[in-house]
């Protein structure tokens, strides 16, 4: 195990600290940025950038077959496409 392995963990452990921090104060800081649908957009954003984080790192995905993190990252963006979509869409 080389030192980069031995502390991503921490170190995604503490990315992920940060981005549920910046999710919820998000919506106070875009305020006055298109009102809440970017508010709503940018946490949506955090949220699958957190799933991928998750997925990667404390499922060991990152170490599955390239066709696997493929499918994955995939499935990722489009799900984030579609309901960034939808919300920005609704009235």
């Amino acid at each position: 195990m080389n030192r980069l392995d031995r502390y991503s963990l921490p170190i995604v452990w503490f990315v992920l600290c940060a981005a549920t921090l910046a999710s919820v104060g998000s919506n106070d800081r875009l305020a006055g940025i298109d009102s809440a649908k970017a508010a709503g957009i940018v946490v949506l954003a955090i949220a699958f950038g957190k799933v991928h984080l998750v997925m990667s790192h404390f499922m060991e995905l990152k170490d599955a077959p390239a066709i696997w993190r493929g499918i994955f990252a995939a499935w990722t963006l489009l799900t984030l496409l579609v309901l960034a979509g939808l919300y920005a869409w609704r009235g």
